[in-house]
Formats: C-alpha cells, structure tokens, sequence
C-alpha cells in the first residue's frame, strides 16, 4: 500500500494517485486507488464517478471496512476500468483504519489520497501504508510544507519512496535538500494533466521505476 501525501492541498496528491493507478495498473493488470480524505473526499469526483459525498451503496471504505473486498466494494475508473476507485464519505477515523488495513490484503497495488496537512486525520492513512510517495509543487513554501510530511511519515515508520514534483518543468537545485528525500518524477504543468500526453509519459516513467508488487506484502520498494 502506497500513500500518495503532501503538505498542501492543490498540489496534485489525487491526480497522482490516479494517474499512478492507471500506470501501475497497466503493468501489474490492476490497481485499486483509494480516498482516505474523510472531510473533503475529492477521489471520486475527479474520476468522473460522482461528487465524493453523496452516500452511495458501492464505492465506499465503509463497505471495506464491513469486510467486502475492494473489487465489490469500489467502481471502475471510466478512463480504466482495470483500476478500482474507493470513494470516502464522513465515517470514523476507525472506520477508515479497519478498512486500509484490510486493504493490506488486497491482491493488486493501492493508492491511498491522504489528506493534506499534518494532522491526525493525515497521519492516519500513512500510518496505515507502507511506503509512503510525498506530492509538492516546484514552490519553496509548498517543498517545505512537503518535508513536513516526510518527517511526519519518517516519525510513523513509514519509509518515504520519493518525491513527485508537479507542474513543473524543472526543478530547483534546492529541492531534494529542502524534501529530504530523492525526486523521483517531474510531472510537466497542463491544463487537463490526466489526458495530457507528457504527464501520462511522466506517471509511466514512475511506474516502471516502481518494482512489482510483493506478493507476500502488498509493498513497493524502489529501483534505480
């Protein structure tokens, strides 16, 4: 289970995720992305399934959480129906941590969208995952909102992967030392980033960087 984290809002965190899904997916034949946002669900919208807060029968972390699998419990993504989107409504932060631990099981990479900031509601998914890929904006506020959130995943023993710095076409010298960790994808800035060739290019490169699934775990690791 990977966490797709960030500092701020807006910088890119669902689009990664999905974006990421659809790549990974693409190699390992699935992948399942999931809203961990309680407050301000935004995964499911930006799939083109709903708004992210009407309650619905399918598609919930809920329905994980009452032991459904995500394939019965989540909606194809309509870009790529091999990836499964698990939307999130308000529910308890129990709610959430019974059904990303069940979806430690599951047999095909997850994504989880984690909430911005650094707070409990944040540091929930991330403790939950185990890996951990921080999302930032070229800016130096939002790279040093970004290592906040590597040290608040380092302080929950959650191993960091790397950086995505998006809306960028390069990078500033200062980046990796502000981050603290490597970068490892410069996603270039587009209107509609999601059917934007160079981006879609930009998630693949990530992707294959990624190594497969581990079977036994449901964990990345990475390779140079």
């Amino acid at each position: 289970m990977l966490a797709v984290a960030g500092g701020k809002g807006g910088v890119g965190k669902t689009t990664t995720t999905l974006c990421l899904a659809e790549a990974l997916a693409r190699i390992e034949g699935r992948a399942v992305a999931v809203d961990a946002d309680r407050e301000m669900p935004d995964l499911a919208r930006a799939a083109g399934l709903e708004d992210g807060t009407r309650e619905a029968p399918r598609g919930d972390v809920a329905a994980i959480a009452e032991g459904r699998s995500p394939g019965e419990a989540g909606r194809p993504l309509p870009s790529n129906p091999r990836v499964t989107v698990v939307s999130t409504r308000r529910c308890s932060a129990a709610t959430l941590r019974r059904a990303l631990s069940a979806m430690l099981e599951a047999d095909a990479p997850v994504l989880v969208d984690c909430p911005a900031g650094a707070g409990r509601d944040a540091a929930l998914p991330l403790r939950c995952a185990e890996r951990a890929l921080v999302v930032s904006t070229p800016t130096p506020a939002s790279l040093r909102d970004a290592a906040k959130t590597v040290a608040m995943a380092e302080a929950l023993g959650t191993p960091v992967v790397g950086a995505a710095v998006t809306r960028c076409d390069g990078v500033p010298e200062t980046a990796s030392r502000l981050l603290t960790c490597p970068i490892r994808a410069r996603i270039p800035p587009a209107t509609s980033p999601r059917s934007n060739r160079g981006v879609r290019a930009a998630y693949a490169g990530l992707a294959e960087r990624f190594i497969s699934l581990n079977t036994n775990q449901n964990s990345y690791t990475y390779t140079d």
